[in-house]
């Protein structure tokens, strides 16, 4: 569940949809100030938390079935996502996970729930609709897949608490139809827990440094750029991030509060709130207008939805799973009806 080597890297260049990354190996030490031709990709919807996609009214063809509001919630100890109404009534269960936790949703009309699982060392895409097939497995043969966020061409980003191969802070990118993905790791990252991506293609991830003493640390990758560069934005354990609609990110530390940031300076834009339960929310994600987020309380097992940037309570689904010290939520994410 979330909870703390450094080696030379070299960077070999690879396409995701629209957009030129460069992959880090291991080898020599990584080339400075190469630039890297990013393209526009768009805003992403968080790792572990809650988030909510665009307003079904922009889903045009679908049955409307597919258009009810679904909340997913996704249980580590016990290897169920649970799908929920907005009003808490329980509506299915996607089963045979190893350890599921960070929740993705696609942002294309279909709009498919992708789920990492951590110990099952693999991200899967199901239908918004909660059908028990899988659509498409994506590998991660490196690591333990924790966050997970998506792009507007396909494009899907992922993080790795651990890494089976002990390379530093691994985020992975899969391109649609490249189910193998490959690694644009942050070498100054111990351990990479989640990831966002903005509009202007710039990716994000948080962690654990690679000091003696680890600590708390959110980094960002710049759009044309190939080095991850650290915010210096103050955490002491990381929880999730994600973008707000001016642009800020927005960082959860779990041992403090909700906190946004503007883009690229940094600075503390001024909203800041705390969890329902100070220390049981872990991941967070936004709903289609950026007015509320979403987040599970991985100790009480409740999803809170909170007003932004106020974050005042107004909404709760109590007891996920029969509630309790055994489903262990970790994360929620919210699919938009009409």
């Amino acid at each position: 569940m979330i909870h703390k080597s450094r080696h030379a890297l070299s960077l070999t260049s690879f396409t995701l949809a629209g957009v030129l990354l460069t992959a880090c190996t291991r080898g020599a030490t990584p080339a400075t100030n190469a630039a890297n031709s990013f393209q526009t990709v768009s805003t992403v919807a968080p790792a572990i938390g809650v988030s909510e996609l665009s307003p079904s009214s922009r889903i045009v063809g679908l049955p409307d079935h597919r258009l009810r509001t679904r909340i997913f919630v996704s249980s580590y100890a016990i290897g169920v996502v649970y799908c929920y109404t907005r009003g808490g009534k329980l509506t299915g269960r996607i089963l045979n996970f190893r350890s599921p936790q960070g929740e993705a949703v696609t942002k294309d009309l279909q709009q498919n729930l992708v789920v990492a699982d951590s110990f099952g060392h693999r991200i899967q895409l199901f239908a918004r609709t909660c059908a028990q097939g899988v659509l498409r497995t994506l590998t991660d043969p490196s690591g333990y897949p924790t966050g997970v966020a998506t792009d507007a061409r396909g494009n899907v980003f992922v993080t790795n608490i651990f890494d089976l191969n002990s390379r530093p802070g691994e985020v992975r990118a899969y391109a649609p139809g490249d189910d193998n993905g490959v690694q644009i790791g942050d070498p100054n990252l111990s351990k990479a827990y989640f990831v966002a991506v903005d509009n202007k293609g710039n990716i994000f991830a948080d962690g654990f440094d690679n000091s003696s003493s680890p600590a708390g640390r959110v980094d960002w990758l710049p759009a044309h750029h190939t080095n991850w560069q650290n915010t210096n934005i103050p955490l002491i354990f990381p929880g999730g991030i994600d973008v707000d609609a001016a642009g800020n990110l927005v960082v959860r530390d779990q041992d403090a509060g909700f906190a946004s940031y503007k883009v690229p300076s940094f600075k503390p834009t001024g909203t800041q709130f705390a969890c329902p339960n100070p220390r049981g929310c872990i991941d967070f994600s936004f709903n289609a207008r950026h007015t509320s987020i979403w987040t599970a309380d991985v100790r009480l097992s409740d999803v809170y939805e909170l007003a932004y940037p106020a974050g005042t309570l107004l909404r709760t689904i109590k007891n996920v799973a029969g509630g309790g010290t055994g489903p262990v939520i970790i994360d929620a994410q919210v699919i938009p009806g009409g």
